[in-house]
């Protein structure tokens, strides 16, 4: 048998140390320091191979390419910067980070350089021509601007001929169009003058809205939280021509949103012929006493499209007509039949309605003794039972069982039905732990409360 010679552990270190030093000289150029090109943008990827086993080549690429975008960003997103971050609530990193994650979406033309790995790491070297690059984002810069302008002289076109709600979408389709260079100056030729595209955007929105009157034959409902509605938020859109005249408005978007409580309503909505669109009032989950719904122009296009940040800016810095709705608000009246025991002893003095009522008022709902006037009947029995003495010791156990249904008496259809059952406490004496259990049980439905109410009003 042949024999195995061991290295001693100095060689062994020796040897380690040696395979780490000739390793890390290896390491190319690029990697160590990053390189500086004036014809190109560069972008460096490293990863750790065991953080990301089966991506790590991709992960590295996109770093390379997030790399490229920075660099680029810096040179385009600057001038315009500091009236984004203040009209869109966001802070200049956030805008930053929004225009460089845009860039590398629309990166084209970049070149795989160089990669260089080991056993632990992976890295690769991107460049992009910045003549090539430039040149390909004014070809589409310009395409985006001829879009936007065509756009915006439909608008024009449909302000004469008092086609408002045509106007009001083509002037959001021009914004939108130039999402990717809001950032930047875009000066353009219009009625034989120079002027900042972005700007007669906003100032031709702007006049047209000015010129629109929400109106609402309806001042206020009174509805009842959770239950559906019967009455319909009726908002009248006229157009105000240049002479006087009030002109409906029909095909226009309104958006109607909570401004004071909360609940569910149909949105959005388009005005009719006679200028007219209608909300919906599904139903009303808030408990405030007043609360108030608000019709304007729906923007919803713009300010609900997480890839529309620098549009938002500028639709934030518009004022815009509306008309308001008041709710007088009261909770569906509760019909509460319980039947709380005892050792088989009905109790007089119940444990768990009270908690159960005073946690419903908590939602807005009150109370009535006499049934038929009630929008709610609820039906609860709970009934605590003697448990045994724990050995050797002068504590006994007492267990308690809940249950609660609770049935629409408009309906009468059953709404939600549930319980708790073998709630167990201990005490000195068998009745004080029945009614610990029984207060314990009353604690549990109390935290299911949020479930049943929402069962209720849904």
């Amino acid at each position: 048998m042949p024999r195995i010679k061991l290295l001693p552990l100095a060689a062994i270190i020796c040897l380690s140390v040696t395979i780490i030093f000739a390793d890390s000289l290896q390491k190319p150029q690029w990697v160590t320091e990053q390189p500086v090109n004036s014809l190109y943008y560069i972008g460096i990827g490293s990863v750790i191979k065991k953080n990301h086993p089966t991506d790590f080549r991709q992960i590295a690429k996109n770093e390379a390419l997030r790399d490229i975008s920075s660099e680029i960003s810096v040179s385009i997103s600057g001038q315009m910067l500091s009236s984004i971050t203040d009209s869109a609530g966001k802070t200049r990193e956030y805008v930053n980070s929004y225009i460089t994650s845009r860039t590398q979406a629309r990166l084209e033309g970049y070149e795989q350089v160089a990669i260089w790995e080991n056993s632990v790491e992976y890295w690769v070297y991107y460049r992009l021509s910045k003549a090539g690059y430039l040149h390909g984002r004014e070809a589409l810069k310009r395409k985006a601007v001829n879009l936007s302008t065509t756009l915006y002289d439909k608008a024009r076109q449909s302000i004469v001929s008092n086609n408002i709600g045509a106007a009001f979408n083509f002037h959001i389709q021009a914004i939108l169009a130039i999402e990717d260079y809001i950032a930047e100056p875009i000066e353009i030729s219009l009625d034989n003058k120079q002027t900042c595209l972005q700007n007669e955007l906003v100032s031709s929105l702007q006049s047209m809205l000015t010129a629109l009157e929400f109106q609402s034959p309806d001042s206020g409902f009174s509805v009842k939280i959770g239950q559906a509605s019967k009455f319909h938020f009726a908002v009248n859109v006229r157009h105000i021509t240049p002479n006087g005249k009030k002109l409906a408005v029909d095909k226009f978007p309104i958006n109607f949103i909570f401004v004071k409580g909360n609940g569910h309503i149909r949105n959005p909505a388009i005005t009719d012929t006679t200028g007219t669109a209608y909300c919906q009032i599904v139903n009303v989950t808030s408990p405030e006493k007043t609360q108030i719904i608000e019709a304007q122009p729906d923007f919803t296009a713009i300010t609900r499209d997480t890839s529309a940040l620098l549009s938002q800016s500028l639709i934030k810095k518009l004022s815009l007509p509306q008309v308001s709705c008041i709710l007088d608000v009261s909770g569906p009246s509760v019909y509460i039949k319980s039947e709380e025991s005892l050792s088989n002893n009905k109790l007089v003095d119940k444990l768990i309605e009270p908690q159960l009522k005073q946690g419903l008022a908590v939602y807005g709902y009150c109370f009535t003794d006499d049934s038929s006037k009630a929008d709610l009947s609820i039906e609860l029995k709970a009934e605590a039972r003697n448990g045994s003495q724990i050995m050797n010791s002068k504590l006994f156990s007492a267990f308690c069982d809940v249950g609660i249904s609770i049935t629409d008496m408009t309906s009468h259809r059953e709404i939600y039905k549930d319980g708790v059952d073998g709630i167990k406490e201990i005490s000195s004496s068998f009745e004080k732990a029945g009614i610990k259990a029984l207060q314990s049980a009353g604690k549990s439905i109390i935290k299911k409360l949020p479930a049943i109410i929402d069962k209720i009003q849904n």
